[in-house]
């Protein structure tokens, strides 16, 4: 009972705490989230079109997910947003179809603390259960980061596809590959797609400046570009089959989702993230943290902030 009733009090301090900023004048403690929603759904063909691909597109994401309790929350409302739109708009699916799509489209989420993913992933399992008994969930978006992955140097071939590369793509691959190893301290904080582009970024910009590289040398890097991500779950894949079938098998499987959640765009990111004070870091975390999020706008000083950049 407790956790349920300090759920239910984040969850409505964090939606109804921030009623002045939200352009809904219908908020209401009395009301649930879906009454507050509904009352601004949208009329008219257009708006019914771009509505239907909202919800059942839309991807959400808890970045330090927990044991899951705003993903929690989130099931309910989008399950009645789901029943709206077959109700009232014509949708195309029917309700025992719902939890699925909810599973598979919506809702994802991070946390380092595998113990607590395994409740929140428990948790939305007896959800779908609740409203579908006869459904079969072959995984959820739900992952821990808290995976095993072999040294670079036993997966480099993968990257390489037959070429060698070139000493500043090499740095590029293990500098990323070193960040994922230190996902199971980092979680969602460590940014990888974001260094990545950066390092191209600087790359390009010597090439520009005639420092470095011929122009099929740049034409070689522009293809390594858009194949390092599909090389990456490939690295991580052969990591996965060469342990075979047992537990750390399973555990480096989560570091394709892993990456998966971690590269893709969401349209809607809601957490309730640990608040940590900077002094209260580890030398690790301090260390990682100045790094990565004190430049351009000190989002550094509490841990929070990290998770909200």
């Amino acid at each position: 009972m407790m956790e349920v009733a300090t759920r239910q009090t984040v969850l409505q301090n964090t939606i109804y705490k921030r009623k002045k900023r939200l352009p809904l004048s219908v908020l209401d403690r009395r009301k649930s989230l879906y009454q507050v929603v509904s009352a601004h759904l949208p009329t008219g063909n257009k708006a019914r079109i771009a509505y239907l691909h909202c919800i059942k597109d839309g991807k959400n994401i808890d970045p330090a997910c927990g044991s899951g309790n705003f993903l929690l929350y989130a099931f309910d409302l989008l399950y009645d947003l789901y029943i709206d739109q077959i109700n009232n708009y014509g949708a195309d699916y029917d309700d025992d179809e719902i939890p699925e799509l909810i599973i598979r489209h919506n809702l994802h989420g991070i946390d380092i603390d595998d113990r607590a993913v395994q409740l929140a992933q428990l948790g939305l399992h007896i959800k779908v259960k609740r409203q579908n008994r006869s459904v079969k969930i072959e995984h959820f978006n739900i992952v821990s980061s808290d995976f095993f992955l072999l040294d670079y140097p036993e997966v480099k071939h993968l990257f390489e596809n037959g070429e060698k590369l070139s000493l500043e793509l090499e740095n590029i691959v293990t500098e990323m590959w070193d960040e994922l190893q230190q996902a199971y301290k980092f979680g969602s904080l460590i940014r990888l797609e974001e260094k990545f582009s950066l390092r191209m970024q600087e790359l390009v910009q010597q090439w520009d400046e005639g420092r470095l590289f011929k122009e099929q040398t740049l034409a070689n890097y522009e293809q390594f570009r858009e194949n390092f991500f599909t090389g990456l779950q490939n690295a991580v894949a052969h990591n996965t089959a060469k342990h075979g079938i047992n537990f750390l098998n399973s555990k480096t499987g989560d570091a394709i989702r892993f990456l998966e959640l971690l590269t893709q765009k969401y349209d809607v990111a809601v957490a309730n993230p640990p608040y940590t004070d900077s002094n209260d870091f580890g030398p690790e975390l301090k260390k990682f943290i100045n790094s990565n999020y004190k430049k351009p706008y000190k989002f550094h000083s509490n841990l929070y902030a990290a998770f909200i950049i």
